[in-house]
Formats: structure tokens, sequence, C-alpha cells
């Protein structure tokens, strides 16, 4: 029996996890001033995940953790905006909504997805982790 101090909670079965991470953007002559505002999560709040880079400029990377319980439901909304200048409203250049399943369970992958029709082109790296 263990003692309270080496008591370890067992996964729960229905918490599996997503990592995504965005390593590069290639806004395929979308435009070439002003600041880039890349957008990663839900579709309800992918904007509070947003990191803003100038024109130019490599884009930080930064790894995204999102829990899911169904992958056929659950998705994931990548979108790219525009800003010219700072009086300026954001111009939407791109966006894309992709299902988890798409991607391989308990495996790393690379994709290159594009964030709508003619729109800007990103390369993700993503692992989706199914606890069993």
């Amino acid at each position: 029996m263990l003692a309270d101090s080496q008591y370890e909670k067992l996964l729960s079965s229905d918490k599996n996890n997503f990592k995504l991470s965005v390593s590069a953007v290639n806004p395929n002559g979308c435009t070439r001033e002003g600041t880039y505002t890349l957008c990663v999560g839900s579709h309800k709040n992918f904007k509070k995940n947003a990191q803003e880079f100038k024109v130019g400029q490599r884009l930080k990377e930064t790894q995204y953790n999102f829990n899911y319980t169904n992958a056929k439901r659950s998705s994931i909304v990548i979108a790219l905006y525009n800003r010219k200048n700072f009086w300026s409203e954001d111009q939407e250049l791109g966006k894309t909504e992709i299902t988890l399943d798409n991607f391989d369970a308990n495996s790393p992958c690379t994709r290159e997805v594009q964030l709508g029709t003619n729109g800007p082109r990103v390369i993700l790296h993503a692992q989706r982790t199914e606890n069993f």
C-alpha cells in the first residue's frame, strides 16, 4: 500500500492530449507590410491564442496544448491576419479548420497546410496522444 505522499493519480481515459506548433508561415504573396497575427485554437476561442510577428521576421515557435474527448468531433482552427498599421483593422488572410482525426494517433507528424483557397501556407508539427 502506498503512503499518501506516494499516491499518483491515474489519467482519466476521456482526456486525450493534442500538441501543436507552427514553425513557419509562407504568406504566399498575400501582403508584404505590417504585422501578422497567427491564431490557433478551438473554434470558440482561437483568437485567445494569438501570436504577433512583423512581416519578414521568423515566427517564434510556440507549442499549444489542448485536451479533447473525441478526435472525430474535435477540431483546431488556424488563422492568419494582417494589420498594415496601428490604426487599421485586422484583415483575414486565411483560415482553416482541421478535425483532430486527420492527425495520426500517438506519433508526431509534420504537415504543410494552406489557409483558405489561395491563402498563406503554414507548417504544422502535431502530436495526438490517445489515453486508453
